[in-house]
């Protein structure tokens, strides 16, 4: 049986985040952290997946938040924390769209590492998309401590100036299509979702997407990382969306 040779700094970005889930074969593992705690490109990297999981969890134990999380939503949160690199007892769980691969090929081709710096702010982004996603839809009402010196909590007014979703594409639904890839047809392919978001003039990364109706017709929405960190981008296309014809319906930021 031929040995399989260990990785070497630097070290591609989805390596870590398997190894940090425990995703990795324990013999593998065992080679790889002494070199990896050696690294501190990799021990950044590693640093910021835990900053992404504590986020979303506290996220969840906000005060400010009264209005509980719908369960789905929660389920969804938390299986798309432990793919950044949770390690509790549910840690294999993967978001399907971006399924980790569960064997290395004997041979690897040598390609060039992602750098991990671009990789830790994507991961930020997404933290904070994800949680001004869950307070726009979980959130119904806001504590707010009265100036006068009483602490009775009070409904806060919706803001006139806060960004509202199109018709079709709520903040729930929007939500919905976190963390998955329920798309049938040629965009259910990771290539060709990326290539039509690509097609839409966005290159920040997908965070979910799935079918829907969309005023009267079949459509897709995609959810990708916005131009700022506190947004989520919902861009819903035609299921034909490709590099020569992106088929954008909508466009709207959420958050």
């Amino acid at each position: 049986m031929a040995t399989r040779s260990v990785p070497q700094p630097p070290f591609p970005a989805e390596l870590l985040a398997d190894l940090h889930a425990g995703n990795v074969a324990p013999d593998l593992g065992e080679q790889l952290w002494p070199a990896v705690q050696h690294d501190p490109e990799a021990q950044n990297y590693l640093h910021s997946l835990d900053e992404v999981r504590t986020q979303l969890r506290e996220l969840g134990r906000s005060d400010a938040i009264l209005h509980p999380m719908p369960s789905d939503v929660g389920a969804r949160l938390e299986l798309l924390a432990e793919y950044l690199g949770g390690s509790g007892p549910d840690a294999e769980a993967t978001v399907p769209f971006a399924t980790p691969s569960e064997q290395a090929p004997p041979n690897p081709v040598a390609a060039e590492p992602i750098p991990l710096h671009s990789r830790r702010r994507n991961l930020r982004l997404l933290a904070a998309a994800a949680a001004a996603i869950v307070a726009a839809t979980c959130a119904a009402f806001i504590v707010d401590v009265v100036r006068d010196g009483t602490n009775e909590p009070v409904a806060a007014a919706p803001s006139a100036t806060a960004d509202t979703p199109e018709p079709g594409i709520t903040s729930a639904v929007a939500l919905r299509a976190l963390g998955r890839n329920d798309v049938s047809g040629r965009l259910a392919e990771p290539a060709a979702l990326t290539g039509c978001v690509r097609a839409a003039g966005m290159d920040s990364g997908v965070l979910g997407s799935t079918d829907m109706r969309y005023q009267g017709r079949d459509a897709v929405l995609i959810l990708v990382g916005g131009g700022e960190g506190t947004r989520i981008t919902a861009l819903v296309v035609g299921p034909g969306c490709g590099p020569s014809d992106p088929q954008v319906l909508a466009v709207t930021d959420i958050g």
